[in-house]
């Protein structure tokens, strides 16, 4: 990370989580466009740790890779069916310090074609030595003809998740700056979850 943060065609920018579930930020997609906008063409979402059902970055990026290490726990994180179903290629790390064999023959099991006609790779590498790492770059160059067949889908998902990080966003403001026990006691009043709702819906369209 220390040799590419120094070169002057990356940008590496951390961002947290913001305490929202699925592992991505609130502005991830924001983020994706403006990187896009300045000229960036290859640009990396690094998650904050993925499983069953925290898997979004597979609804607003062209590929998921799913970078583990053997006998550090990553096969318990990497066989999560969730995780399975939206990685398209299972990078191996660290090759030249483990025994991967039998970890890359158990992801193979989970190996198959999705809707687009893609057969997902795995990929022992060596970050290290770079071992490999040849292998990789053609495993992504051929995927590229696959992820441009769901390129409108995914556009559509980035802009759900645009519309539905704002919400959420707006929603959480408007819940912290709320007197929960009046909201409670116009509930009890009313004895409608429904009419309580819109009461809070209102509250929000007002702010817009």
């Amino acid at each position: 990370m220390d040799e590419l943060w120094s070169l002057d065609n990356v940008f590496i920018r951390s961002v947290p989580s913001g305490g929202r579930k699925g592992g991505l930020n609130y502005y991830t997609v924001e983020l994706i466009y403006t990187f896009f906008r300045y000229g960036y063409r290859t640009i990396f979402i690094e998650t904050t740790g993925i499983g069953k059902d925290e898997v979004e970055v597979a609804e607003v990026s062209d590929m998921v890779m799913n970078v583990s290490v053997p006998n550090l726990g990553d096969e318990i994180q990497s066989i999560k069916a969730g995780l399975n179903e939206v990685t398209d290629v299972f990078v191996i790390n660290k090759i030249d310090a483990s025994s991967y064999e039998l970890y890359a023959r158990n992801l193979m099991i989970a190996v198959r074609k999705n809707g687009w006609g893609w057969e997902q790779r795995i990929v022992p590498v060596s970050a290290i030595k770079e071992t490999n790492l040849e292998d990789l770059l053609k495993a992504i160059d051929d995927f590229r003809p696959f992820y441009r067949r769901k390129l409108r889908q995914t556009v559509l998902n980035r802009f759900s998740f645009m519309l539905s990080s704002k919400l959420e966003l707006t929603i959480s403001a408007q819940l912290e700056g709320l007197n929960l026990q009046e909201l409670f006691y116009f509930y009890v009043r009313n004895k409608s979850l429904n009419e309580t709702i819109r009461k809070l819906i209102k509250g929000i369209y007002e702010k817009f």
